[in-house]
């Protein structure tokens, strides 16, 4: 902590503050752009924007950290992300047991708006699901076939196959309370590790 507090008040560059605000906006913004809408990035290699320049000195905290916060929602809001697991007939006791989501914060993982979950096996990568609706709709290896996450009346939640998006729609209509992004996911697991796969002949 002392060592963060020193760092805050160690004065910016005499250069720097004779730069123009909106100049030194612009470079806050640069400074903190992480996007790659062409690329797919593993959510467990994630790197949002970092808040290093922030503890620099206290004027950068002040005049950056609002550009810090909206970069690292849309890091997280603009890229393309997959999660992947390996099947469990690939994973030897020495590796143990495989959480591809360890590390990533919820909040995170909510705010991603484009998200796939893919399968390593003997046979190649299989891409199972990718998401269609956030709320929880998600299409099932790229087909018109979708899983949806569906909150039950005795509170519980689970996913029902329906075979057109304006179904999977109507059916997260109903959904009053949301459904964790991260617990989803982790079903979509379960679910993938060979079910998936031999109910549609794979």
């Amino acid at each position: 902590m002392a060592h963060a507090l020193s760092t805050l008040r160690a004065p910016p560059s005499a250069f720097f503050t004779k730069i123009p605000a909106e100049l030194r906006n612009n470079i806050y913004e640069l400074a903190f752009t992480q996007t790659s809408p062409d690329a797919e990035i593993d959510v467990a290699q994630a790197q949002p924007p970092t808040k290093a320049l922030l503890l620099t000195s206290r004027r950068f905290n002040t005049e950056a950290k609002g550009f810090y916060k909206d970069a690292y929602r849309k890091y997280w809001r603009s890229n393309n992300f997959f999660v992947k697991f390996r099947e469990a007939g690939l994973i030897s006791a020495a590796m143990g047991p495989e959480d591809p989501l360890a590390g990533v914060r919820d909040v995170d993982l909510e705010n991603i708006t484009s998200l796939s979950i893919k399968m390593v096996s003997k046979d190649g990568v299989f891409l199972l699901y990718t998401l269609a609706d956030p709320r929880g709709g998600w299409s099932v290896m790229g087909d018109d076939v979708y899983d949806v996450a569906v909150r039950e009346r005795n509170g519980r939640w689970d996913f029902a196959f329906v075979s057109s998006s304006e179904e999977m729609k109507r059916r997260l209509d109903g959904n009053v309370v949301p459904i964790a992004r991260r617990a989803q996911i982790q079903e979509h697991i379960i679910r993938g590790d060979g079910g998936i796969l031999n109910s549609l002949g794979v």
